[in-house]
Formats: structure tokens, C-alpha cells, sequence
């Protein structure tokens, strides 16, 4: 799911659209689309199953995402942290903040969605 951009759409509520290479790797590229951004993004670490680093430039920001994933149990933790920088960040750092934050708590909550789906089989 996470690692297949072009399937982004299909679960993601804030994407409107994504196409690039699967799997990603270290030097891969993908587009996609969201809340009026239109980003390319280039993967920069992969550690499978561990970490996945990406980053890209949008309308005058420049940012780096981290995925990182942690197996405990029959449970995997994921945690993800996006660093921002450019004239439109340094604008109003607390409102970029606050949308980083809502637009983050939406993809880990489809993506909670979307894996409990898988496990217990249910297409929708």
C-alpha cells in the first residue's frame, strides 16, 4: 500500500492523483497530487520493511519525509515526521504546521483503515 504510489488514490483521502515505480527504491520518482500540489518526489533511503525516505519541491517548499516502521508483536508502529523549508513554509511556520499535522493524521488514519481491510480480508 505505502510503497505502491499509483495506488495511493484508492485509499488515500487526501490524494487525488499518483503514478511512479513500484517498488520504490533509492533514486525512484513519483507524482502526485494533493490539495492543490502537484509534487515529484525522489526516494532517497529504502530500508525494507524498516524506513522509507523521500523528498520533492512544491509550490516554493522543499520538503523531506520519513516513514519509519517498527514491528512489535502482531502489531507494526509507523511513525512519519516531514521536515519543510522555503519561502512559503517561513510565511506563517504555525499555519504550514497546522496543515502538515491534519493532512499527516489523515493518511496514518487511512492507512490504519486500509491495513486492518487487508488482514481481515474485507475489499472495502
Amino acid at each position: 500500500m505505502q510503497t505502491a504510489p499509483a495506488g495511493w488514490p484508492g485509499w488515500l483521502r487526501d490524494i487525488n492523483a499518483a503514478a511512479g515505480l513500484t517498488p520504490l527504491e533509492v533514486g525512484s520518482r513519483f507524482e502526485w497530487q494533493t490539495q492543490g500540489l502537484s509534487i515529484i518526489s525522489t526516494v532517497t533511503e529504502v530500508d525494507p520493511g524498516v524506513r522509507i525516505v523521500w523528498e520533492g519541491p512544491a509550490e516554493g517548499i522543499l520538503a523531506v519525509h520519513t516513514w519509519a516502521l517498527t514491528v512489535m508483536d502482531a502489531a507494526v508502529i509507523v511513525r512519519t515526521e516531514e521536515s519543510c523549508a522555503g519561502p512559503t513554509v517561513e510565511a506563517n511556520v504555525p499555519a504550514t504546521q497546522a496543515a502538515l499535522d491534519a493532512f499527516f493524521r489523515g493518511w496514518l488514519e487511512d492507512l490504519k483503515k486500509g491495513a486492518e481491510r487487508r488482514i481481515i480480508g474485507d475489499p472495502h
